[in-house]
């Protein structure tokens, strides 16, 4: 495949080679996690969250994008994850530490998105920022609900130590 940006938005590209990474990366990481949990809705979540990575990336790849360089922190935030996969710990408390981790992948991915919008200053790439729009909305949400699922592991433990 040939690689041509848009003429006039090649600073556009690198940015969002960093989205899709993130996308790649949340792909990879998610099936894992789906095995490992324990709450059904969690599990839900996740599956949820696959098919709309799945999702983002289709659309991405309708346009041209540039090879560019890779990161090392999201790495590393990929191999804490295989790592709390691997744990001694079980049921809320394992949930809650996937949550937390996997909320960071997630944060890491709208953090992309955001930095690919503030870049088209001249608001020339509609449709790309549209579907870019669209995977934003989708990952907050995902993360709010993570956010959300973290407190409720919290609490859960906390009533289970404090009744014990």
């Amino acid at each position: 495949m040939e690689f041509s940006p848009l003429p006039g938005h090649a600073h556009f590209y690198p940015q969002l080679n960093h989205a899709i990474r993130a996308e790649q990366q949340i792909s990879r990481i998610i099936p894992h996690l789906v095995q490992a949990v324990w709450s059904g809705q969690l599990s839900r979540t996740l599956q949820q969250a696959l098919s709309m990575s799945e999702q983002h990336q289709l659309r991405l790849a309708e346009f041209c994008i540039m090879p560019g360089e890779t990161e090392n922190a999201p790495a590393d935030l990929e191999s804490r994850i295989m790592h709390s996969l691997h744990s001694q710990q079980r049921g809320s408390i394992k949930d809650l530490s996937l949550t937390l981790l996997f909320a960071k992948a997630v944060q890491h991915k709208i953090s992309c998105y955001e930095g690919v919008l503030d870049l088209d200053d001249q608001g020339s790439l509609t449709d790309l920022k549209n579907v870019v729009g669209e995977a934003l909305s989708d990952d907050l949400a995902t993360d709010l609900f993570l956010q959300e699922q973290a407190e409720r592991f919290v609490a859960r433990e906390y009533a289970h130590g404090a009744t014990a």
